[in-house]
């Protein structure tokens, strides 16, 4: 009767095992991407990884999603994140209208919004962030922890390279 819970389960947790060994992982950073990426409301991977180490050691059947969302574990609390914390920092993932905004080219060696045409200036206080897709378009953008992050610019996909960055009128 319920052959299909035992079929998700073993699927979800190969996929899961086969991507990282959560006693050795890849690296924290490939673990956190994944969770916060495969997550409908994207919550941060930061967060998120708390209660997957717990799913995974709490032998449910029920896949992680659902067993943290409205499962067997809906009421398990982290000491290291508390259930607010992990509702509220949600990752904006920009939509191709949105991301338009964060476009920026590299004329006569300055840096410019591709919109606006306007030099990219961060030397007021945050941190800013660049991603370079795999399409080589530049995105520059000012990070949020916990609400936007280089993820934000691809959808949580592929890059060539990111980071953070300094420029004053265009310069970096």
């Amino acid at each position: 009767m319920y052959w299909w819970r035992a079929l998700d389960f073993a699927d979800l947790k190969r996929s899961s095992i086969s991507f990282f060994d959560i006693e050795k992982p890849k690296t924290v950073v490939e673990r956190l991407h994944w969770l916060e990426a495969i997550d409908p409301r994207h919550r941060y991977g930061h967060n998120l990884q708390f209660y997957y180490v717990k799913w995974l050691r709490c032998d449910s059947c029920q896949p992680f999603f659902y067993w943290l969302d409205v499962g067997e574990g809906k009421e398990v609390l982290c000491e290291r994140c508390p259930r607010l914390k992990l509702q509220q920092q949600c990752i904006k993932y920009l939509g191709s209208v949105e991301r338009m905004d964060y476009g920026v080219v590299i004329e006569n060696g300055r840096l410019l919004y591709k919109k606006s045409g306007k030099p990219i200036d961060t030397t007021r206080n945050a941190k800013w962030i660049f991603v370079l897709s795999t399409s080589k378009n530049h995105y520059i953008g000012q990070k949020n922890k916990g609400t936007f992050q280089h993820s934000s610019f691809l959808v949580g996909g592929a890059t060539l390279s990111a980071n953070r960055l300094v420029a004053e009128g265009g310069v970096l």
